[in-house]
């Protein structure tokens, strides 16, 4: 294949993301796999971590972002306990210009505890 200097582009990231060969049981929610990883498999899975772009044409807000999500979520996992809204079988991927579910009902109840 030949890209000619006119041609566009699609990194299609959903398929990027869940390649075996670089994160290991890709269709799983395992955020725990970004602390048990070799460090030659957590190299490989950053490079392969195209959320934000990478580059030159890199989100340039990128850095605010991470930080952002880190510091909400924080916030939400401190003050209130989550629970799926629906059963789980209900909720499907729908894949369109981008990966989504097709709903994700949640419910927050604010922690008794505090």
């Amino acid at each position: 294949m030949v890209v000619e200097p006119a041609d566009t582009l699609f990194i299609y990231m959903d398929a990027c993301l869940r390649d075996a060969d670089v994160f290991p049981r890709p269709d799983e929610f395992d955020p725990e796999r970004w602390l048990s990883s070799t460090p030659d498999r957590l190299a490989r899975m950053h490079i392969d971590f195209l959320t934000f772009g990478y580059g030159g044409r890199q989100c340039p807000g990128l850095v605010l972002a991470k930080t952002e999500i880190i510091v909400a979520s924080a916030v939400l996992v401190g003050r209130f306990d989550f629970q799926l809204g629906c059963p789980v079988a209900d909720v499907q991927r729908v894949l369109k210009y981008q990966a989504r579910p097709n709903q994700l009902p949640v419910i927050f109840s604010e922690r008794s505890d505090l």
